[in-house]
């Protein structure tokens, strides 16, 4: 709770329920957490669907979290000041598994190969694919 609070002071933010709330749950999940799944667990502390939606809004605009790509029917959010690490994700059943890749030695290949872009600032890359349980 401390760090949070910490953590929204140094972003300019006020320390609320709802922030540290959502804070909260993505600390303690190990992969990007939906927005339902989000809604869902706050609308058990009282926290409305407006509410979450507007927090994430916030913590997403000051770089707390980012969205991640998994799915095209709704968004996920993972803590953006955890390491560099870019995501596994199955078509099939949505599995997600986290990998780490040298940021230094892929900025340094994809701007090589770029002819128009001297600067990336992109810190996760979501790669599509079955996983092996849906493949059986």
């Amino acid at each position: 709770m401390e760090t949070f609070t910490l953590l929204l002071k140094s972003k300019g933010l006020k320390i609320t329920p709802a922030r540290t709330a959502v804070l909260n749950i993505l600390t303690n999940q190990k992969k990007p957490v939906s927005v339902s799944t989000l809604v869902e667990s706050l609308a058990k502390k009282s926290i409305n669907f407006s509410t979450v939606y507007r927090t994430l809004e916030t913590l997403e605009q000051v770089e707390i979290i980012r969205k991640v790509l998994v799915s095209q029917k709704q968004s996920f959010y993972e803590l953006a000041d955890i390491h560099d690490h870019h995501h596994l994700i199955c078509t099939k059943c949505e599995k997600v598994e986290e990998i780490e890749l040298q940021k230094k030695d892929f900025k340094k290949v994809v701007l090589k190969k770029s002819r128009q872009f001297s600067q990336l600032s992109t810190k996760t890359i979501e790669l599509f694919g079955v996983c092996n349980s849906c493949e059986k």
